[in-house]
Parts: structure tokens; C-alpha cells; sequence
């Protein structure tokens, strides 16, 4: 934007007489002053034109709702396989020895969410800790050691085509610099009813778990990365949604997605969905064991009580 400094001048009228003690302002002086005055009007002009000629400008943050992950193109980030597996590093069971049931917990959260989003698997193979693009997508308890990014509680390394936004590789990584756990329960998170309609636009000691020590909640802090995992940003404004953009010790309530999780997620997935693929219609559940062969192994309803993560599609 051009900008012209302001300036103010005072000239006595044309009509009237100059008294005693002034001097009459010369030709000159006034030809300069009508000069300024001109430039000051087309600098207005061209500042008007310009500030009319603005490309319009976007955001990604959604009031009550969670913003999408994008390129550097402008594409929203998502997964288009149909299949993913998920790799448990080593490191989760210093989190205790069902740290590896909480991950999986909280992935089904969100892929029993939406029927568009990929099945998953997950595999306790040989794993890297720290994220890199190896072609395995690994959730880990490690030190945070990305620039700008060494305290952060959890973060989630993507990597995306940068012309499509499909999202070929994401890792997780869980700050061993903080205490973290298996937390008991409690509120929302443990299934429990509330009396009032409002108790989700504010914090509760009910959503805080009673053996907390201070500690972050495994299952919960990776609910939230879980929904970066699928492509999705920061809440800025829904403080109960699990994609709300901080964390709190103690906290439980995220393991459960709210209702702006869920739908931003349903229209991140039906934007980027196949035309082709739509047709097929939905998935459907598929029951069984958990097979374990070279390390890999699916994940069954026995362990959620309902097919969160074996789905297959219908034929």
C-alpha cells in the first residue's frame, strides 16, 4: 500500500488583505503547497486502487470448528488408501503396558467416525522413534527435538503430495520430556451422562482423572494427534472439542470426539472423496481374531466392543 504522510497547512484566503504583521506568502511558496496537495490526492487515488485490487484472503481457522492441514498449494491434507498401517515404536511402553491398547483406542475414535476414512492396521515392528519419512507411519515416546517445536506436549510430522494434499506418511510423537500415563477416567470420557446442556462449553473438575500425579493422559493427548494424523488442524474456539488447540494435565474428556471433531472430519473426507469410490457404497464390519504373524496384527471388536478399525468394504 502507498502511503503519504499527512501535513497540514494554513493559508490565509485570497480575498482578504494582508495585515501589518504578516507577510504576503509568494507565488512560489503557494505553487509548492498546491503541489503537495495534488500529489496527496493521486497518492489516495492509488492507494484506493490498490487496496481495491487485493486478492481475497482465506483462513483455515473455522469458528467452533477444527481448521484443515493444507500444502503449500492450498490443498487440504488427507489420506486417499483405503488401507494404512499404523506402527507402534518401542518406546510407548515406558507409558505403561497397555500403552499400546490406548493408541489403538484412540485412532478408533475417529476412523469409526466416518466410513470414508481408511481402515488401519498396526504392526510393533522395527520403528524409528524419532519421525522420518521411512514409509512407516509411527507413533512414538521420544524427546521433541523439531526446531520451535521442543516443547510442545505431543506433535505430528506429515508428509503430503504437495500438488494433490494426500497424505503419504504421518508420525506421532509423544514429548518424553513431560510425564505422561494411562490415566482412570472420568466425565465424558468414561461414559459418563451430564444433567447440563452447557457442560460442554466449559471445563470440569468431572473430565479430570483422580490418579492423574500431574500427569498427561496418553489415550487423550493422542486423540488430538490422531486427528492431525487424518488432516486436521487446530479448534480455536470449541474448548471441549478434542482438536482444541491446548492440553491439560489430568484432562480425559478429549478421548471422546465432539461434535465439531466429527463433522469436520465427515466434510474433509466427503470433499476429498472419489466420485468412483462413492458408488461402492459404505463399508461394512468384519469380525474376527487379532493375527499377530511377523509382528502385524489387526485390531478386532474384542478389544473395542464395537468394529472400530476392521472394516472391509461390502461386496
Amino acid at each position: 500500500m502507498l502511503s503519504v504522510p499527512s501535513a497540514a497547512a494554513t493559508v490565509a484566503p485570497e480575498n482578504e488583505g494582508t495585515s501589518s504583521g504578516q507577510r504576503p506568502i509568494r507565488t512560489g511558496t503557494r505553487r509548492k503547497l498546491w503541489f503537495f496537495v495534488v500529489l496527496s490526492a493521486v497518492a489516495g487515488i492509488a492507494s484506493a486502487r490498490l487496496l481495491g485490487k487485493h486478492e481475497p484472503l482465506s483462513s483455515d481457522v473455522r469458528s467452533g470448528s477444527p481448521g484443515y492441514r493444507a500444502t503449500s498449494t492450498g490443498k487440504n491434507q488427507h489420506w486417499q488408501k483405503k488401507a494404512i498401517t499404523v506402527y507402534l515404536d518401542d518406546s510407548l511402553k515406558h507409558l505403561g503396558p497397555n500403552a499400546d491398547d490406548a493408541v489403538m483406542q484412540a485412532f478408533g475414535q475417529w476412523v469409526s467416525s466416518d466410513p470414508r476414512l481408511p481402515d488401519l492396521s498396526f504392526d510393533t515392528g522395527k520403528t524409528s522413534a524419532a519421525p522420518k519419512q521411512d514409509g512407516k507411519s509411527t507413533v512414538s515416546f521420544a524427546r521433541i527435538t523439531a526446531p520451535g517445536h521442543e516443547h510442545d506436549v505431543a506433535i505430528t510430522v506429515t508428509y503430503s503430495n504437495d500438488k494433490t494434499g494426500e497424505i503419504l506418511e504421518a508420525d506421532v510423537i509423544l514429548n518424553s520430556l513431560y510425564p505422561m500415563g494411562l490415566l482412570t477416567a472420568k466425565g465424558r470420557a468414561a461414559g459418563a451422562k451430564s444433567d447440563d446442556k452447557h457442560d460442554d462449553d466449559k471445563h470440569s473438575a468431572a473430565d479430570e482423572s483422580s490418579d492423574c500425579q500431574n500427569r498427561y493422559d496418553t489415550q487423550n493427548v493422542v486423540t488430538h494427534e490422531a486427528g492431525h494424523f487424518f488432516g486436521l488442524g487446530e479448534d480455536m474456539v470449541e474448548r471441549q472439542a478434542t482438536m482444541f488447540l491446548s492440553i491439560n494435565q489430568c484432562e480425559t474428556h478429549k478421548r471422546v470426539l465432539a461434535l465439531s471433531d466429527t463433522m469436520a472430519i465427515t466434510t474433509l473426507y466427503k470433499q476429498t472423496e472419489d466420485p468412483e469410490e462413492a458408488k461402492a457404497g459404505a463399508r461394512a464390519c468384519s469380525f474376527g481374531g487379532a493375527p499377530q504373524t511377523g509382528g502385524a496384527f489387526w485390531v478386532s471388536s474384542a478389544i473395542f466392543g464395537v468394529c472400530w478399525l476392521r472394516r472391509r468394504r461390502a461386496r
